[in-house]
């Protein structure tokens, strides 16, 4: 009775350990979910998963092998797609998954760092920096950092995380501007405050 209790000990820890470790199922495993759910494996399947906010469709299409940074037919990148959509889980296992958190769509030129700071993602913002987002990087279109929108926009918290970050508030963009320059054009009162500081340090 002793030995059976030690095997039923010894399973239940087991099944705790593959819990904690996160075993997914394997690809072949994965295809067959989602084959039975009607869903097919494609980098577009990845793109309306995100859009329809369904977790486990995303972790199963990963797992059944398909690329992270791979673009669908029309050019989206699922993790660019997982900021806009404000899909904040969806970020955090795509990075889990290795996607790349510097990446740029051709038609867009923004990382999603960029997209999250503009559209004011705070927690989206800190997953990526802290899985290597770059704070200094610049879109293509208009030279601008993730620290130059979010203070077009006006989210402080952002602009406070980005600063505490590495954010150069130094850099400007293509018309010459600062981060902030731009919160003195647009009288973003506490923004001018936080960014005067943030040379001094």
């Amino acid at each position: 009775m002793f030995r059976c209790a030690k095997t039923f000990c010894f399973l239940a820890v087991l099944i705790l350990l593959t819990s904690f470790l996160g075993c997914g199922p394997s690809s072949e495993d994965a295809r067959q979910q989602l084959s039975r759910a009607g869903v097919p494996v494609s980098s577009d399947a990845v793109i309306k998963s995100i859009h329809n906010g369904d977790v486990r469709a995303v972790e199963l299409l990963l797992d059944a092998g398909l690329d992270p940074n791979k673009p669908d037919s029309q050019g989206r990148i699922p993790l660019i797609e997982a900021a806009i959509k404000n899909r904040s889980a969806m970020v955090k296992i795509l990075l889990d998954r290795n996607a790349d958190p510097n990446i740029k769509p051709d038609h867009y030129g923004q990382t999603a760092l960029m997209l999250a700071a503009s559209l004011g993602r705070g927690e989206i913002v800190k997953t990526l920096l802290a899985h290597g987002a770059a704070p200094n990087l610049r879109d293509d279109a208009n030279s601008q950092t993730a620290l130059i929108m979010a203070t077009i926009k006006g989210h402080t918290d952002i602009v406070k995380t980005l600063l505490a970050h590495g954010a150069d508030r130094e850099l400007r963009d293509h018309d010459g501007f600062t981060a902030l320059d731009y919160a003195r054009k647009l009288d973003h009162q506490g923004l001018i405050q936080v960014l005067e500081q943030a040379r001094g340090k």
